[in-house]
């Protein structure tokens, strides 16, 4: 065998070897990443930090792999498409309707939309387009400090509540039943150095709708986004900002489970969780709840697309006397947030 021809053999073996390494490693982070998101996304601030970060950037590493992988050792490509499986079902959160192939029953169906306005950043024609696309009998909004010039719940007889910057319409009579009332840690000196606001709110409603009484819980928890913001010029205070955020949305989705689990259903709730559904926090406080884009969506289902972090932080939630039958979100409506869509029957 000629030089040459070693040197390329001998390269081959190289390359080979370093793809095996960077695969192997490749799979080692990305399932110690998504294990420590569901074990410590919560209680550790480094990993809530990653919590909220892009997941997108674990399917970077993918481009580079699976075809030097393939070039070189193709018996190995098995591993990083099994890789990029787990980044794109358990880390990015991919949805498959999978359930729908049993059809959902219930003859009395009600449709819901909730979305985060932000005041006034909302692009009131957008979101006006989505409603007159999705036809809700009953409209959740948070962070709506000012009554939106929504055409489509001024008119038609819409029934409208609106309370701590939560407001709900309902083309049905909507009662109010109680304002959860939560109790908050007190604000520390972190928070009050950077202006932290400390504001979970949910109140409960019924709404009388044709087949019967639905109790319903618009609600908005405290937001974790000032807290990564101070990450950026200060690891130290974000991080314990950070922490507190997680402290507070444990406590405030607690409390109002409780309450929601001492009224009974049949109870739906919708709102901005300010929470992935891979968090610890979410899957505790909710356990006893579908969500419906995890039932019924199809894709990712981000309903925050700010700062490249596409997350679903956003749900419409239900107890088990209800199926849902199609949910998904709106494009961006200006507010950062997406607006989402569900169908539910019972």
């Amino acid at each position: 065998m000629s030089s040459a021809r070693q040197r390329e053999s001998l390269l081959r073996r190289c390359a080979g070897a370093t793809a095996i390494a960077l695969c192997i490693a490749y799979a080692v982070v990305t399932v110690g990443v998504w294990l420590t998101l569901r074990a410590a996304g919560e209680s550790w601030w480094p990993a809530t930090f990653l919590l909220f970060s892009p997941r997108w950037v674990w399917a970077l590493p993918l481009a580079g792999l699976l075809p030097l992988t393939l070039v070189f050792r193709p018996r190995w490509a098995w591993l990083p498409l099994a890789t990029g499986l787990v980044v794109i079902f358990g880390l990015m959160g991919m949805c498959l309707p999978w359930r729908q192939v049993f059809p959902a029953g219930g003859s009395h169906t009600v449709r819901i939309v909730t979305a985060n306005l932000h005041e006034n950043q909302v692009n009131i024609q957008k979101l006006d387009a989505f409603l007159v696309e999705t036809r809700p009998d009953i409209v959740a909004f948070q962070d709506c400090w000012a009554s939106p010039n929504s055409s489509y719940v001024q008119h038609g007889g819409w029934q409208v509540r609106r309370e701590w910057g939560l407001m709900l319409a309902s083309r049905w009579p909507i009662r109010r039943l109680e304002a959860v009332e939560i109790q908050n840690l007190p604000r520390t000196s972190a928070e009050s150095q950077v202006q932290v606001p400390v504001r979970g709110a949910a109140v409960l409603f019924v709404v009388d709708s044709p087949a019967g009484p639905i109790p319903f819980a618009n609600l908005h928890l405290d937001s974790p986004h000032r807290a990564l913001d101070v990450m950026r010029d200060n690891r130290q205070i974000g991080a314990q900002l950070l922490e507190l955020n997680s402290v507070r949305r444990e406590e405030e989705s607690m409390q109002i489970s409780r309450r929601v689990h001492e009224i009974g259903g049949p109870f739906v709730m919708a709102g901005d969780f300010n929470t992935p559904d891979d968090s610890p926090i979410f899957r505790e406080a909710w356990s006893d709840f579908r969500d419906a884009f995890s039932v019924a969506g199809f894709g990712f289902g981000t309903s925050y697309a700010k700062h490249h972090t596409w997350l679903r932080i956003d749900h419409i939630l239900y107890d088990l006397s209800w199926s849902c039958r199609s949910c998904y979100t709106s494009e961006d409506i200006g507010s950062g947030h997406r607006a989402v869509f569900a169908e539910i029957a019972r």
